[in-house]
């Protein structure tokens, strides 16, 4: 992990963007020693796991061909994230009730009523992110290819108005 760690940092991660996510040691499993054959010393397996951020997703590849060349041997997921949603939940939020009240107001004609005032607005988020590929190594030194995609951010509300 020592190893994975300075190529990180090698590779432009910032030392804060690293976090240890887990650690475990455990004993592995002894076959019961034969009679007149001299038993095993007893074998540990170390697990350590760190989380990465990066701010440009362009390096994804270079941070992940780092690690694995440092020897790093399994990459649990690569995931992406805004790191500031809230000016595209807000933009999300406004245009969910805009589209709520207008199908509000169609729902109303139809039903030979109208709408009053709103009484109540629930709202919920969610965000929606592209499928990543699985990466491939390449032999030719070319960098693992990571596709960020878009993340979608969606908002849904749920509007209750008097009629009349």
């Amino acid at each position: 992990m020592n190893s994975t760690i300075n190529a990180l940092l090698e590779a432009g991660i910032n030392e804060k963007e690293i976090q240890t996510s887990h650690y475990s040691l455990t004993t592995k499993f002894q076959e019961e020693p034969k009679e007149g054959v001299e038993p095993k010393p007893l074998e540990f397996v170390a697990t350590n796991q760190v989380i990465v951020k990066l701010n440009n997703t362009g390096d994804a590849g270079k941070v992940l061909d780092a690690a694995v060349f440092a020897g790093s041997n399994s990459i649990q997921r690569v995931s992406f994230d805004l790191r500031n949603p809230q000016p595209e939940k807000d933009k999300a939020l406004a245009l969910a009730i805009k589209d709520a009240d207008r199908k509000a107001k169609i729902a109303a004609m139809a039903a030979g009523v109208r709408l009053g005032k709103v009484l109540e607005i629930s709202e919920g988020y969610g965000f929606v992110g592209e499928a990543v590929p699985k990466s491939l190594m390449y032999a030719d030194g070319a960098i693992t290819p990571i596709q960020p995609g878009e993340i979608e951010v969606k908002a849904s509300v749920t509007m209750t108005y008097t009629i009349s």
